[in-house]
C-alpha cells in the first residue's frame, strides 16, 4: 500500500539525463488523484512550455469537482507527473483505463533541450504500473502524426492494421522497459510491489 500525504502516489523511481548538467539524475512518476486541489494548482503553475497542459488541468480540475461533489467520475481518467527531486515537473500524461487496457490521452515532456528520455520512460514506468492492474495492452487511439517516430521508434509500438492508432503488448511492454533501462543505466524501480 502507498501512502501519501498529497495525493500524489509514487508509481516509481527511476532516472532522467539532465543534458546541462550532463548527467542522469533521479526523479519519479506519481499518479495524482485529483482529491487535492494543491496539486493540481502545481501542475497548473509548472514552469516551461507546455502544448497540452491546460487540456490535462482541465480534465484534473473536472475529476477534482466530481470527487469532492460526491459525483461518480464519469470516466476512468488517469493523470501522472514526471518529477525531478527538487519538485520541477518534468512531464505530463493523460491516460484512460478500461478492464484491460490503458489509452494514452496525452503525455508531454517539458518543452526544451533540458532533458533527455522523459517520455519514454514515462511510459515504461506506466507500463510496469499496469502490470499490477492486470493490463495487457498500452494504446495510443489518436497520436499526433509528428509523434510516429516517438511511440514506433523509440517507444516500441505498433500500428493497429487499417487504423492510425498504436498499440503495444506485454512482450513489447518488457522489452521498453529493457531498452529505457539500458538507455538511462538505471532501473526503473516499481514503488507499488
Amino acid at each position: 500500500m502507498s501512502v501519501s500525504f498529497c495525493k500524489k502516489i509514487p508509481i516509481a523511481k527511476c532516472k532522467i539525463m539532465d543534458l546541462k548538467k550532463g548527467k542522469f539524475v533521479p526523479a519519479t512518476f506519481f499518479e495524482v488523484d485529483c482529491s487535492d486541489k494543491k496539486d493540481i494548482t502545481e501542475i497548473e503553475s509548472a514552469r516551461g512550455n507546455w502544448d497540452y497542459k491546460n487540456v490535462i488541468v482541465c480534465g484534473m480540475k473536472d475529476k477534482y469537482d466530481d470527487i469532492k461533489s460526491g459525483k461518480k467520475h464519469s470516466n476512468n481518467t488517469a493523470f501522472y507527473i514526471m518529477e525531478k527531486n527538487n519538485g520541477e515537473i518534468l512531464g505530463l500524461t493523460q491516460a484512460n483505463n478500461s478492464k484491460k487496457k490503458t489509452s494514452i490521452d496525452f503525455i508531454e515532456s517539458k518543452n526544451g533541450k533540458k532533458y533527455k528520455y522523459v517520455g519514454q520512460t514515462m511510459i515504461a514506468a506506466l507500463t510496469k504500473a499496469m502490470k499490477h492492474q492486470h493490463k495487457n495492452t498500452l494504446a495510443v487511439p489518436f497520436p499526433m502524426p509528428d509523434t510516429y517516430g516517438f511511440y514506433i521508434g523509440k517507444c516500441g509500438f505498433k500500428p493497429y492494421k487499417g487504423t492510425s492508432s498504436l498499440y503495444m503488448k506485454k512482450p513489447e511492454m518488457k522489452e521498453l522497459q529493457n531498452k529505457t533501462e539500458s538507455k538511462t543505466h538505471s532501473q526503473i524501480i516499481d514503488l507499488k510491489v
